[in-house]
């Protein structure tokens, strides 16, 4: 090759090595624009991870409190039912939900004037079903569960099985009661109360309808818990307030429902509910007249000389 020629392809190798890397240097800057660095990449997917990690650490702390507050209210329930005096029953379920609850009635022959006696005083026919046992709930979201009796059903004595439906899951307080219904109301809770003793010293039978029987409890998902004696403290029923207080219902229905409890108790102080062999069983007091049986009414030390 002559010099004339090579002097001519030196600046056509330049211009070309100058194109060359104007094109690759483009080229760069373009893949630069489009593809994020190395820190942005880890930026963009670190944000997402800590925002996962920062929704569980809410969830947590929320579902801690949670713990601790259900945690504080076992206690707190567990505490109250030890400082109130119940007797605890277990209770069944049926298919439907409803929680079963059997009681026994019967009367209890004594040597004197009773609870029996007392609804013997307003019977117009013994065979007349006047009267009312009804487990009356004391909030107005609930139903109460009646049956119709007769003077003689009570005196002879029977069992009935009550199926009680409440929307409360937790404690839900009612009663039993036994009350004249000449008026078909089917329930009991409205009833005036006064002493037994008042009813029976009445010289002719009684003309408004009355309660002749209360016992107080609270239904819980598999227990029946009864107030287990008609002469509990004040404190006891300020402890029975709280109760049903931390259960969920207001204050003002959480007093109002004690008041009422205290007042059918001081007036009517019926015997409590007795748990016998796995069994309720409400007792009727029921002076004995059978002249033949009259040595119930003599002292222990001469009946058990006979």
């Amino acid at each position: 090759m002559n010099n004339k020629k090579l002097i001519w392809l030196i600046p056509i190798t330049l211009i070309l090595l100058v194109i060359i890397v104007f094109y690759f240097k483009s080229t760069n800057e373009t893949l630069n624009d489009k593809m994020p660095t190395k820190v942005d990449t880890f930026k963009k997917k670190k944000s997402p991870i800590k925002s996962l990690f920062q929704f569980n650490d809410d969830t947590l702390l929320n579902q801690k409190k949670d713990l601790q507050t259900e945690l504080e209210y076992k206690r707190k329930k567990r505490s109250l039912e030890l400082r109130i005096p119940f007797n605890t029953f277990k209770t069944m379920k049926d298919n439907e939900g409803n929680t079963i609850i059997e009681f026994f009635f019967e009367k209890t022959i004594v040597g004197f004037k009773g609870d029996l006696d007392a609804i013997e005083k307003a019977v117009s026919t013994n065979d007349t079903e006047d009267f009312l046992i009804s487990i009356e709930p004391f909030s107005s979201n609930e139903k109460n569960i009646f049956k119709r009796v007769s003077f003689n059903s009570l005196k002879n004595g029977f069992s009935h099985l009550f199926k009680v439906q409440f929307q409360n899951k937790k404690a839900t307080p009612f009663a039993l009661i036994i009350c004249r219904d000449k008026k078909v109301s089917n329930t009991c809770i409205d009833k005036k109360a006064t002493l037994i003793n008042d009813l029976i010293d009445q010289q002719k039978a009684v003309e408004e309808d009355y309660v002749y029987y209360f016992q107080s409890f609270v239904i819980d998902n598999d227990s029946i818990r009864m107030i287990k004696d008609p002469r509990i403290s004040n404190q006891n029923y300020n402890d029975f307030a709280e109760y049903l207080n931390i259960n969920g219902y207001s204050d003002e229905f959480s007093k109002t429902t004690t008041d009422k409890i205290k007042y059918f108790n001081e007036k009517i102080s019926s015997i409590p509910v007795l748990i016998k062999e796995n069994t309720l069983s409400v007792h009727l007091p029921y002076q004995n007249k059978d002249i033949k049986l009259q040595k119930y009414n003599q002292p222990l030390k001469q009946r058990s000389n006979e």
